[in-house]
């Protein structure tokens, strides 16, 4: 029996471990995948429901398993080193990605989209396969607390590696000995396991940045310093992101006649770093977004005597402090602040006189199961409010954007009109044609109409006109700043339809073909609707935790540990009580998910109460318990335990996909839409007691 439980557990970690291996890499690796990154998410559940609920031999392939994985990793880096992808429109805009190298093949988004889909989907069947054959040496509730706990260790593994910076060649390297674990005992298949192990760390180092760095949120790479200018670009994922300026008097009067245009680039950003001292001579500074220290360093050249930076990404405010030719992140004035901006504005006590909302913009999410950004609850209405509650009574605000689409700017200057009941002034470059734009807000300018200020001139927005179209506001029920309007894009319709069709593909091939002996096809239902609606409470969950604690990587990797959690306390009541039934259970989802519907979460954090955290968090944690509690009572009458667990993944997967609709109704309707799943699982539910009571 402890060899049986050996078994299930480093098969259980080993598929959970991999599946976040993938979710990481993949969308690091080729950049525009960052935009779908919970549809890798959809294809690992996929493959894994298909293992699991099967009687393939699909685990047969398993000694091949780390030569299939390196073959992945090369297709990956290829395609991100020798094609140029054209990325889906008319949906959700897109920051486009810019290459030194225009001459790969050009390939439209969705074919790597789809390819990827299919080959993580199918990587992830043997690991599936692997881990529903051994539920079936335990009782079913034991069987699923030995695999909650493999995954919980999954979780903390990854959680360790990323505070530590670890580089993706070890994330393979131990994604591997599960694989060994299950080959050891034949010498070849251990020998081609090693190769393909050793073959994708070749590809991987051969694939590595001279300067290539690992932070909990991407990859960044620094590049060589450009003679004269001083000044470096920093890549996130691939792409570029930001440049560490030398705006120093003295660096920007050795110019001379260089006609390299980056002096130029340099030269537009210092007038945009230092706007808002032409406005106001602010001591005290707050800048959110960081970044490396740009911002930091205008606020100190024009006298700032106290300078709060609020940078989310610590290994981009450490790059910055190592590498930023003005150091501004080693003078004692400055205080870095390694958090969400959101959290950080609703817990400080302090008030400025100035609040920079830096060139913020992100293609890493909040998680793998959500559509929300990490920078998406700072572009909302109650965001702004916040800063103008941080400004102190002769304050300014300034937001810098790199508004490319025309929607984004309006909606960034109707949603701070909205927040500081004024509008908002703006300015542009005025030599450079560039999609800058720099809002200023506050007591500040409340009485001022013109604005002049070096480098820069004044745009204005004609609201009467019948050409201009309002775009609805960003809130943090629908924090979706890059949308033009309520509505699931034309690009998310394509690939989302895609995915459903070949998931059915996959799951006619492995699952409705497989053989299986069915006894009750209510009990597929009950399990698929469970999943299905536990995968939107558990997305809601971790996206409003982060309004709560921040969308830090530690809060949400938290968030999912406590949910994995709840299985185990459900786990633990099921096995000792008869309370609560499946009846009651789901009754008791009824409830909570109707709660967190009628009850926005900002009513918990208006309140003065120390405990009003601990309160919002217990609203948001009710319904991920009691549908927890309904898994586990259906699961302890399991027949067929793989086949079930595997029709659950199946119906995350599907569930998953339904979140896309927050794109149109908002995330706290989300709730009601799990609300009615389950409660649709009831007519099946009965259906299944009908059975039980039959064989009794």
């Amino acid at each position: 029996m402890q060899r049986k439980f050996w078994d299930l557990l480093i098969a259980s970690f080993g598929a959970l471990f991999f599946e976040m291996l993938l979710v990481r890499w993949l969308p690091t690796t080729i950049y525009y995948l960052g935009y779908y990154k919970n549809c890798i998410l959809f294809a690992t559940f996929l493959g894994f429901g298909c293992g699991s609920a099967t009687r393939r031999g699909v685990d047969r392939v398993l000694p091949y398993f780390a030569l299939c994985v390196a073959a992945m990793v090369m297709g990956a880096v290829l395609t991100e080193h020798y094609t140029q992808i054209v990325p889906l429109e008319m949906g959700e805009w897109v920051w486009p990605q810019v290459k030194d190298d225009s001459s790969g093949v050009v390939v439209p988004l969705l074919i790597p989209l789809l390819l990827v889909f299919a080959i993580s989907a199918l990587l992830m069947m043997p690991l599936g396969r692997l881990v529903g054959k051994h539920l079936e040496a335990f009782p079913p509730i034991t069987a699923y607390s030995i695999n909650i706990a493999a995954s919980l260790l999954g979780v903390l593994s990854f959680l360790v590696l990323s505070y530590l910076s670890f580089e993706p060649a070890f994330w393979f390297a131990i994604a591997t000995i599960p694989i060994l674990y299950f080959v050891r005992t034949n010498r070849v298949h251990v020998v081609g396991t090693l190769a393909g192990l050793l073959l994708t760390v070749g590809i991987l180092e051969f694939a590595r940045a001279p300067r290539e760095y690992w932070s909990p949120y991407s990859k960044i790479s620094l590049a060589d310093v450009v003679p004269g200018v001083n000044s470096r670009l920093l890549s996130s994922n691939n792409n570029g992101h930001q440049v560490l300026f030398d705006l120093s008097p003295a660096r920007l009067a050795s110019r001379g006649d260089s006609p390299n245009r980056i002096w130029d680039l340099a030269q537009t950003h210092q007038y945009m770093y230092e706007s808002a001292y032409s406005i106001i001579q602010p001591l005290s500074v707050l800048i959110i977004g960081g970044g490396t220290g740009n911002e930091a360093a205008a606020a100190l050249r024009r006298g700032a005597r106290k300078v709060d930076v609020v940078e989310i990404d610590p290994t981009i405010s450490g790059i910055g402090r190592t590498f930023h030719p003005e150091q501004p992140y080693r003078d004692s004035r400055v205080r870095i602040i390694n958090d969400d901006a959101r959290h950080y504005m609703t817990t400080t006590d302090q008030r400025y006189d100035l609040v920079i909302f830096g060139f913020l913009d992100s293609t890493s999410y909040l998680s793998s199961m959500s559509n929300i950004r990490l920078d998406n609850y700072v572009y909302t209405v109650e965001s702004f409010r916040q800063a103008r509650l941080l400004l102190n009574p002769n304050g300014l605000l300034q937001v810098t954007y790199y508004a490319f689409a025309e929607f984004v700017k309006l909606r960034i200057f109707l949603m701070i009109e909205e927040a500081f009941d004024q509008t908002p002034l703006i300015a542009q470059l005025k030599t450079m044609q560039t999609p800058d734009v720099i809002f200023f807000a506050g007591p500040a300018v409340s009485k001022m109409s013109k604005l002049s200020l070096p480098g820069l001139v004044q745009a204005a927005y004609k609201l009467e006109s019948s050409q201009v179209v309002p775009p609805p506001l960003a809130t943090d029920d629908w924090p979706y700043l890059n949308l033009p309007d309520r509505s699931i894009g034309r690009n998310y319709v394509i690939g989302l339809g895609s995915m459903i069709l070949i998931s059915m593909v996959f799951i006619g091939l492995f699952v409705w073909s497989s053989a299986i002996p069915i006894t009750n096809k209510a009990s597929a239902w009950c399990f698929f609707l469970q999943g299905a609606g536990f995968m939107l409470i558990e997305t809601n969950t971790i996206t409003r935790m982060a309004l709560i604690l921040g969308s830090t990587w530690v809060v949400t990797s938290v968030a999912v540990m406590l949910v994995l959690l709840a299985a185990l306390v459900s786990n633990f009541v099921i096995q000792r009580f008869t309370f609560p039934s499946v009846a009651t259970a789901i009754g008791m989802v009824a409830i909570a998910t109707l709660i967190n519907y009628m009850v926005d979460i900002h009513f918990y954090l208006g309140i003065a109460s120390r405990f009003r955290v601990l309160l919002a968090a217990l609203q948001l944690y009710l319904p991920i318990l009691a549908s927890s509690f309904v898994f586990g009572r259906l699961f302890q009458r399991s027949a067929k335990s793989s086949y079930d667990l595997g029709m659950n993944i199946l119906g995350a997967m599907f569930g998953g996909m339904l979140e896309y609709g927050s794109l149109i109704v908002g995330t706290r309707t989300i709730y009601f839409v799990a609300f009615v799943i389950f409660l649709a699982i009831v007519p099946p539910y009965k259906m299944m007691a009908l059975t039980w009571r039959k064989n009794e």
